[in-house]
């Protein structure tokens, strides 16, 4: 197997990954995170987990023409339903959306507390998945911002513990983001602005129904991600 080159996105996720800790990948799909990790020494064993028996069969097939199988063990899972507690230090869980996210952390409540920290990368729904981590016992510990393909991704490190009540802005956007004036952020920051600027051209003057509430959604984003720049601005 060709030496396996990560993706900027995955990349940032493995960096995010404590050193010397056994990996569960939920959603590995090619098997990419958990066998760079390996190689690269980071991490002594994984475990590969997917929903889906196709990305699954691939990615163990990855595994082998890598010479892992002694170190990264595939297994069939509907998120953390495979996993026992107390068999992983590190849970990733990257490319999904924030409700499925939410949903297997929910489900498998038990199983991802027995880990020392989650590797989270939302596709969308960022802002209820840092609430989910708030209010269900854990910290936001780290996060990275990446700009890949003209898509933004951000990627979370939470670790096990309670932390601060965290602002609108925060949420929205990221505390650990927020306080080192990420730059990435901060063109995500720009680019999310004039998104926002158009939906407004095109509502208008929407004066009723469901225009008006749309409409003052808008606004309220508006204000909210001209808040963000602003602090960025004096950090």
């Amino acid at each position: 197997m060709k030496k396996i080159v990560l993706s900027e996105r995955l990349l940032a996720a493995a960096s995010l990954v404590t050193q010397g800790n056994v990996l569960a990948d939920i959603g590995t799909d090619h098997g990419y995170l958990p066998i760079w990790l390996c190689k690269e020494d980071r991490i002594p064993r994984a475990l590969a987990m997917d929903v889906r028996p196709g990305p699954l069969s691939h990615a163990a097939r990855n595994i082998q023409e890598a010479e892992l199988t002694d170190r990264i063990e595939t297994r069939l899972s509907d998120g953390l339903a495979a996993l026992s507690p107390g068999e992983a230090q590190s849970i990733s869980i990257c490319g999904m959306g924030g409700a499925l996210i939410c949903r297997i952390l929910k489900d498998g409540e038990q199983t991802a507390k027995s880990a020392e920290e989650l590797i989270l990368g939302a596709q969308s729904e960022v802002p209820e998945v840092r609430a989910f981590l708030c209010r269900s016992g854990w910290r936001i510990e780290e996060e990275r911002m990446i700009l890949e393909d003209g898509k933004y991704y951000p990627l979370i490190r939470a670790m096990k513990g309670s932390g601060p009540v965290y602002t609108d802005l925060e949420l929205a956007f990221g505390p650990c983001l927020l306080k080192k004036g990420d730059p990435v952020l901060a063109k995500y920051l720009v680019w999310h602005r004039g998104v926002l600027e158009k939906i407004r051209a095109c509502l208008g003057q929407a004066a009723s129904g469901e225009g008006s509430v749309r409409l003052t959604e808008i606004l309220d984003e508006i204000d909210r991600t001209e808040r963000a720049m602003e602090y960025i601005a004096k950090s």
